[in-house]
């Protein structure tokens, strides 16, 4: 009896004929489709995936009729070989196991070209897989880059103390103290009363900025507000997120929100009348008639 096994390979799945096993084993194949059913009962008793051991199929006959088969992975032919014994069990097991590691071998060798074509095709991909590989290098490296100020930046903030003007923020950040201010203001943080920019109602009471007193150069008194270690934090996950990088300054998208703001308090300037005051937060005014 031959001890040749002819194995079917369907998406990268090395796949054996129940015809040829039942060959093999020296079994009718109508028995092994049997015991193959039985076999697919107990699986799916335990809930275990019946296309990782058999696939049905179906063949012609000689008589041209289709008839019912299964192709066995190495999985079924695993479980097919246990249940055999003596001199067949030892013949059939050798032989699909060495059929099984000579295919998986092959599908994983790299191809070699058989003509000058294949080798110029080969060749190619080798380059643009090369250039690819140094593209995605490069492209980490500048994220990299990119965000190491980020991350300094950060572990900075937690191990300082102090409060911080807003200039003081704002020059890591390379825009203007206005600018900032102007930033703040946009998102519902702060607004303007008087000459001190005071927090918003619901940033008042999270520790983020304390109220002080300085005097000017005439002795005059004015109140000012610096911000706490942890508002210097709440700022800075704010710029990173309108694209603004300590270090770094503004990327394109930074800069145009950036000019999209100075612009809208140009116009309002403008379009403001001297009669108008504003006090409290930016959503309330009064108008003096």
């Amino acid at each position: 009896m031959s001890h040749q096994l002819t194995l079917i390979e369907n998406d990268g799945v090395l796949l054996a004929d129940s015809r040829e096993v039942s060959r093999l084993v020296d079994k009718p194949h109508n028995d092994l489709m049997k015991s193959i059913r039985t076999y697919k009962g107990y699986l799916t008793k335990g809930d275990f995936s019946l296309s990782e051991f058999f696939v049905e199929s179906t063949y012609l006959d000689p008589t041209g009729r289709t008839l019912p088969c299964y192709l066995l992975t190495r999985k079924g032919c695993d479980l097919i070989a246990h249940k055999m014994t003596g001199e067949r069990g030892v013949l059939f097991t050798a032989t699909y196991v060495t059929k099984f590691e000579e295919m998986e071998r092959r599908l994983t060798a790299p191809k070699v070209p058989s003509t000058y074509k294949e080798a110029l095709v080969a060749l190619v991909s080798q380059i643009e897989e090369t250039e690819r590989l140094q593209i995605e290098t490069a492209r980490q490296t500048a994220l990299l880059s990119e965000q190491a100020p980020k991350v300094d930046y950060y572990e900075q903030i937690l191990s300082s103390e102090g409060t911080l003007l807003v200039s003081q923020i704002a020059n890591d950040y390379g825009i203007s103290a206005a600018d900032l201010n102007l930033i703040l203001k946009s998102e519902g943080v702060q607004y303007r009363r008087g000459k001190q920019w005071v927090l918003a109602s619901r940033y008042a009471r999270q520790g983020l900025a304390d109220s002080c007193t300085t005097l000017d150069g005439h002795g005059r008194s004015h109140m000012n507000t610096k911000w706490t270690q942890a508002g210097r934090a709440f700022i800075h996950k704010l710029l990173l997120r309108k694209n603004i990088r300590p270090g770094i300054g503004p990327d394109i998208e930074g800069q145009r929100y950036l000019r999209e703001l100075r612009e809208e308090a140009a116009r309002y300037r403008r379009t403001s009348r001297r009669n108008t005051y504003r006090i409290g937060p930016p959503s309330v005014t009064l108008t003096l008639n």
